[in-house]
């Protein structure tokens, strides 16, 4: 029980020196479900920080398969031992969280270990998969939801797919440095310059036309929001509001990726989730109807 508790405690460390945003995001949870989020992301920033890496310095594909089979043994046995997926199996476990989609992730994260480029958004999408949209499936299992989950998948994995995309365009100029692109061949293209390119007023347009699509993504995933169970609507909302933030600050520069790294201030931070806490006290005092996976 100590080690289980020692996993929970730096998953939490982790989540709060990394996703700042979602972290401050997930304290509108209640415990139980804070701590699984904090569980499932610790388990994705330590996969992330094994395969972030220049292409020059990434690690044996081996590394991902050794962990997939030790979160598999760990998830047959009921518990594990690692200092991670101690955490993970266990939240995985209380929440009836679909093994696959970790193993999407994984799948995705492999493909990090080899340049490579996408050619188009389609193309793009089968990363986003399960590198972002299984992530909003996971949530929304933890969390639950007031519809059935079928209704509810379609909107979380649009936000999924939303954050990554943020995440792309907000960290563009950071991964061309280490010989990654994420967005499309086809937009570079389009607009007659490189992928990877420097800045310049083509560059420019890209991330434009980025921002927009990632827009769009928002829009179709608004909805979802009020699907999910009252006690975990205002940590998504929050995250919602805050991640187009990071696009308004893109946008607020001239599309401009590569002299600056845009982020949301503190004190906007703060006061987004100090709104929404008496709300989320609220939801979690009111009954409320059992959920459905139907």
């Amino acid at each position: 029980m100590n080690e289980l508790a020692a996993s929970y405690r730096l998953c939490r460390r982790l989540h709060a020196q990394h996703g700042r945003t979602y972290y401050l995001a997930s304290l509108l949870l209640p415990r139980d479900k804070r701590r699984a989020v904090h569980a499932l992301y610790g388990f994705a920033r330590y996969i992330d920080d094994v395969v972030d890496v220049p292409l020059d310095r990434v690690p044996d594909p081996g590394v991902l398969d050794r962990v997939r089979r030790q979160l598999d043994a760990g998830l047959q046995r009921g518990a594990s031992r690692h200092p991670i997926l101690a955490a993970t199996v266990d939240a995985v476990i209380r929440f009836d969280i679909d093994p696959q989609w970790l193993h999407d992730f994984l799948d995705s994260m492999r493909t990090d270990l080899f340049p490579r480029t996408y050619a188009t958004w389609g193309d793009l999408s089968g990363y986003t998969w399960g590198s972002a949209s299984v992530i909003g499936l996971q949530l929304t299992r933890i969390i639950g939801t007031s519809a059935p989950e079928t209704e509810a998948r379609p909107p979380a994995t649009a936000l999924g797919e939303a954050f990554q995309l943020t995440n792309f365009l907000r960290d563009y100029d950071e991964d061309r440095s280490r010989g990654r692109v994420y967005l499309p061949v086809e937009e570079f293209t389009r607009v007659g310059i490189e992928p990877g390119a420097g800045d310049s007023p083509q560059l420019r347009e890209v991330i434009a036309s980025g921002v927009a699509r990632t827009r769009e993504l928002y829009r179709q995933a608004e909805p979802g929001i009020a699907m999910l169970h009252p006690e975990g609507r205002d940590c998504i909302r929050t995250a919602f509001t805050l991640y187009q933030g990071i696009l308004d600050e893109i946008e607020a520069s001239g599309y401009d990726v590569v002299s600056r790294r845009h982020r949301v201030a503190l004190p906007h931070r703060l006061s987004v989730a100090a709104a929404a806490y008496p709300r989320s006290l609220l939801a979690r005092a009111r009954p409320t109807d059992a959920t459905s996976r139907a």
